[in-house]
C-alpha cells in the first residue's frame, strides 16, 4: 500500500482566550489521510473548526498535540526559513476573492512575486508562466497588466487559483473557495478545479459548508462537529447511508428540487430529537 501524502495524527489546536479563561479547543484529534491526486471534503457548519484545520496544515497556527506528516517530513513544529520553504510544495485559495489580491499591484506583480522564493527572478521566465495559467484557468493574458478591481468575483477566484499554480504544489487547500460566488460560477470554478487536478496530480482539501459542493468534488468526505470528528468515508457511501446523527442533520438541511422528496428523505431518516454530540465521536 503506498504510503499517504499527508498524514494528520490527534490534531488539536487551541486559541487563547485571555488569562483568566480555559483556552478554546478549536480542534480536538482530527485524523486523516491523503493520497497523491485524491480530492478530501471537509464539511461542517461555521466553528466546526474547519479553517483552524487548514491554518494548523499551513503552520499559521501552533498545534497543542499531534503530529503533520507531508511526504515523510514532520511539519508539526517547522519555523522561519523552513515554514517558508514549505508554500512551494502547500498552497491555498481562499474564500474572499475580494481581499486575496493587494488592490495597489497588478495581476502580473501578484503572480511572478510567487517564483521569487524558488530563486526564479528572470521576469520574462516568470511572465511566460504567469501568462499560460492565466489562459489555463480561461483568461486572457492580458489580464496580467490590470489590477484587482477590474474583475468580477469569478474571475478573481480564477486568479487566485493560477497564483497557487505557479509554484507548482502537490497540494492544494481550498477553504470555501467558492462559498461567495453565484451558482453559475460556482460550478465554472468546481469545473475547472477538477480538471487542473486530473492534469496536475494535485491533491485537494477542499473545505466548505455546502454539503452539495462538496458532493461534487470530493472522493472522500469528512464531517467535523466542534472540532472533532463525527463521521469519514467514501463520499458516496456517507451521502447515501449517512452513520452519526449529525452528518443526517446536515444532509436533511440540504434543499431538493422536489418537496415530496424532501420530506420521504426526512421520514426515512427520522431519529429522536436528541441534539447530535460531540461525544459520540467519529464513525468512520
Amino acid at each position: 500500500m503506498n504510503t499517504p501524502m499527508l498524514q494528520v495524527t490527534d490534531l488539536t489546536v487551541e486559541y487563547v482566550q485571555g488569562a483568566r479563561r480555559p483556552p478554546f479547543r478549536a480542534v480536538d484529534g482530527v485524523d486523516f489521510e491523503l493520497a497523491a491526486g485524491e480530492t478530501l471534503g471537509l464539511v461542517g457548519e461555521s466553528g466546526s473548526g474547519k479553517s483552524t484545520v487548514a491554518k494548523a496544515l499551513l503552520r499559521l497556527v501552533p498545534t497543542h498535540r499531534g503530529r503533520i506528516t507531508f511526504e515523510g517530513r514532520d511539519l508539526t513544529h517547522l519555523t522561519g526559513k523552513d515554514r517558508r520553504g514549505l508554500s512551494s510544495a502547500i498552497q491555498v485559495v481562499f474564500q474572499d476573492p475580494y481581499s486575496s489580491f493587494n488592490p495597489a499591484r497588478t495581476i502580473g506583480d501578484s503572480l511572478r512575486e510567487m517564483l521569487r522564493p524558488q530563486g526564479i527572478r528572470d521576469r520574462s521566465v516568470a511572465q511566460a508562466r504567469a501568462a499560460g495559467l492565466m489562459e489555463r484557468v480561461g483568461l486572457d493574458a492580458s489580464a496580467l497588466d490590470g489590477y484587482p478591481g477590474a474583475f468580477s468575483g469569478g474571475q478573481r477566484q480564477r486568479i487566485a487559483i493560477a497564483r497557487a499554480l505557479m509554484v507548482d504544489p502537490k497540494l492544494l487547500i481550498c477553504d470555501e473557495a467558492v462559498s461567495a460566488l453565484d451558482l453559475s460560477v460556482q460550478a465554472q470554478v468546481i469545473n475547472l478545479l477538477r480538471e487542473l487536478q486530473q492534469e496536475r496530480r494535485i491533491s485537494l482539501l477542499f473545505i466548505s459548508h455546502d454539503l452539495t459542493v462538496v458532493n461534487h468534488v470530493s472522493q472522500r468526505v469528512m464531517v467535523l462537529y466542534k472540532g472533532r470528528v463525527m463521521e469519514a468515508g467514501d463520499t458516496d457511501t456517507v451521502y447515501s447511508h449517512p452513520r452519526h446523527p449529525y452528518t443526517r442533520v446536515l444532509l436533511d438541511a440540504v434543499p431538493m428540487p422536489d418537496p415530496d422528496a424532501q420530506r420521504r428523505r426526512r421520514a426515512n431518516r427520522l431519529l429522536s430529537q436528541e441534539t447530535p454530540s460531540a461525544a459520540q465521536g467519529a464513525d468512520a
